[in-house]
């Protein structure tokens, strides 16, 4: 039995597709042909079936090739198509050609045919395939405008150079120019004069450094009023490694300046605003990994592949079988080697009540796992795999952000305690299960631009900072 192939026979001469057919059971197919003589019948049968390829002759009494080829052309353009002929000229095979055929061959030499049949076989594979590239990526494109024009925020992305190439519908609405009028260094004549020196070299450092940067402006309104913005750029890099620009968002600050004593409530609003940017993406995964990682300080950092889990130090114990009898040993061993590797005792606790929450989830709600457990001095690190159906994007956002929400994911309500209880934190997670990596240094890191006027870190969320406040003096005057 040779290889299956569907062929629509353009042909008037029953003698002729028997040949065709001896020939192609001779080259190794299968051949299930299908054989019309008018363009009529033709339209029927693609319209009523699908074929692997075309063979038409070129001269038909009502009918011909090039007929024959405008009718697959208007149907299905990826479809290979060759003529057959005893008959066709040299100068009218290249019109064919130049009109779509694929190849021809003179029935006189059907040898060619079996090797052009696989050649144009495997091309229209090709075809098909970029075909579909293309058609994913423009409906990718569609779906991240939509989602950008829809986000509660002004969004904004650069090139390599630091020149803005796109600006979200917000934007546009908020300045009330084109996007022609933003893009470029067009958005620069928007910003207040006084901080235009300090804003571009903020950004100009940046892009030198290829580094995420917040910076503070005034913008100005389409009715002509100032607004302070809180500019947040994140790099963008080709998956080559090398450098694509920036995405960034702006944040309405001016209330916040105007009560300084809400400003650890409108931060966390800013971070709510950027999780609905975040879950309006869906299938955005790398935006979606951007806006993560900036709304956690960088402390969450979304895994697209296994290779992007971090390189761990050497391993500390046995691989621990995730059981509900077997947590009790996941947290004692934890706890030993993040003792005997330079951690406190408040940061091993942090350690120890995170990996517990990651492992009785890995239990409850991925079916069990392994963990394993990494140290060098002063670090430790943890890894914990299940074997569930892992987090679907459209909930990732609020599994990991939201106190409370809980999926049937694999990690569920617990994940917002062990992100506040660990320094760094890696997710990869699909459909054959989940890993978290834990990590935890003897030294919690603390970002420069956390703290706050007095110079006094931020612990992180709005119970940390109502705990760490003086007593609010209500008649307090804002600042601006």
């Amino acid at each position: 039995m040779g290889t299956p192939l569907k062929v629509l026979l353009v042909e008037d001469s029953t003698n002729d597709e028997k040949l065709l057919v001896w020939r192609l059971r001779n080259g190794g197919y299968d051949p299930q042909v299908t054989r019309v003589e008018t363009g009529g019948d033709m339209e029927g049968a693609l319209r009523s079936d699908t074929f692997d390829i075309v063979i038409s002759d070129y001269r038909l009494p009502t009918f011909s090739g090039p007929d024959a080829l405008q009718v697959l052309r208007s149907i299905d353009p990826d479809l290979p198509f060759i003529i057959v002929s005893g008959t066709v000229g040299e100068s009218n095979a290249v019109a064919a050609m130049k009109a779509g055929a694929h190849d021809y061959v003179m029935k006189d030499n059907l040898l060619r045919l079996v090797p052009a049949i696989g050649r144009e076989l495997e091309d229209a594979k090709g075809r098909r395939e970029r075909r579909r590239a293309e058609e994913a990526l423009r409906e990718s494109e569609q779906r991240f405008r939509m989602m950008a024009d829809s986000a509660p925020m002004l969004l904004w992305m650069s090139n390599a150079l630091g020149e803005f190439t796109y600006v979200n519908k917000p934007w546009l609405n908020f300045t009330g120019r084109t996007l022609d009028d933003e893009t470029g260094d067009g958005c620069r004549e928007r910003v207040h004069p006084d901080d235009l020196p300090s804003c571009l070299a903020a950004y100009g450092q940046s892009v030198g450094s290829r580094e995420a940067f917040q910076t503070e402006y005034r913008l100005q309104r389409h009715d002509g009023e100032w607004r302070w913005m809180l500019d947040t750029g994140t790099p963008r890099f080709h998956p080559d490694g090398s450098f694509a620009g920036y995405i960034g968002t702006c944040i309405d600050l001016t209330d916040r300046k105007n009560a300084e004593i809400e400003r650890e409530t409108m931060r966390l609003e800013n971070e709510a605003l950027l999780l609905q940017a975040a879950m309006a993406a869906m299938q955005q995964r790398a935006f979606l990994r951007d806006i993560l990682y900036s709304v956690t300080e960088g402390k969450l950092f979304l895994c697209n592949t296994p290779d992007e889990l971090p390189k761990p130090p050497p391993e500390q114990s046995a691989p621990i079988v995730l059981r509900r009898e077997a947590l009790r040993e996941l947290r004692h061993v934890t706890d030993n080697v993040a003792s005997a590797h330079g951690l406190n005792g408040e940061r091993t606790m942090d350690l120890v009540t995170a990996v517990s929450e990651a492992g009785m989830n890995a239990v409850v709600h991925g079916g069990g796992g392994e963990a394993r457990i990494y140290a060098e001095q002063d670090r430790v690190q943890v890894w914990i795999t299940d074997r569930g159906q892992g987090i679907d994007l459209e909930h990732l956002p609020r599994a990991t952000l939201e106190r409370g929400y809980t999926t049937g994911g694999s990690l569920g309500h617990g994940f917002f305690l062990i992100l506040n209880f660990t320094d760094r934190l890696y997710l990869l997670t699909g459909s054959d299960g989940t890993t978290i990596v834990v990590e935890q240094n003897a030294t919690p890191p603390v970002a420069a631009w956390i703290a706050d006027d007095r110079g006094i870190p931020h612990i992180g969320g709005l119970e940390a900072a109502i705990m760490s406040a003086p007593e609010i003096d209500t008649d307090m005057q804002p600042s601006v």
